[in-house]
């Protein structure tokens, strides 16, 4: 069951630590149990589903895209605290250059693993849906969308591989 809280009920509950062991959100329940953060609450998901490699190799490939990607965001998400358009600029100029060593990566790994609907492998994993999220939120339609537009038109192996992951998860 996905429940959505209402930020005027949060102030109460996040005190609850017994379903908030670290007074934040998400959370996840399953079983009778609480699982906390994201990044672990992605792995353990990803696990039970299938949705994680049998070898560590391939298990480290998956977990490096998915910390690259991370990685990527949290440079933008600093982006939108800014509050003027010439904040932003320097802001574009300075991250632009950190973030294109990954979109270069990802369209290597992409071309080299020759599986257009999969980063890794021949199946879903965590990466495959972390890099959908990072498209859909980021790309397409958030704050900065149109700066990561424009870096990702120089890669067209990830910005097919996106678009397609995109339409396959509607």
């Amino acid at each position: 069951e996905d429940v959505r809280l209402e930020f005027s009920e949060w102030g109460s509950m996040k005190t609850d630590k017994e379903k908030f062991p670290y007074g934040q959100l998400p959370v996840l329940e399953n079983k009778g149990k609480v699982y906390c953060q994201s990044m672990a609450m992605f792995k353990y998901v990803s696990k039970i589903c299938g949705y994680t490699p049998d070898d560590a190799e391939s298990q480290f490939h998956v977990e490096e895209a998915v910390e690259s990607c991370r990685e990527a965001i949290s440079g933008i998400f600093k982006m939108y605290q800014l509050k003027t358009e010439e904040e932003k600029k320097e802001a574009m100029a300075d991250i632009k250059p950190k973030i294109e060593p990954s979109f270069e990566t990802w369209e290597k790994n992409l071309k080299d693993n020759g599986d257009k609907d999969h980063y890794f492998g021949a199946k879903d994993t965590l990466a495959d849906f972390f890099f959908t999220c990072f498209y859909t939120d980021s790309i397409r339609s958030g704050p900065c969308g149109e700066f990561l537009q424009d870096i990702l038109s120089a890669y067209p192996t990830v910005k097919a591989y996106f678009e397609t992951r995109a339409e396959m998860h509607k």
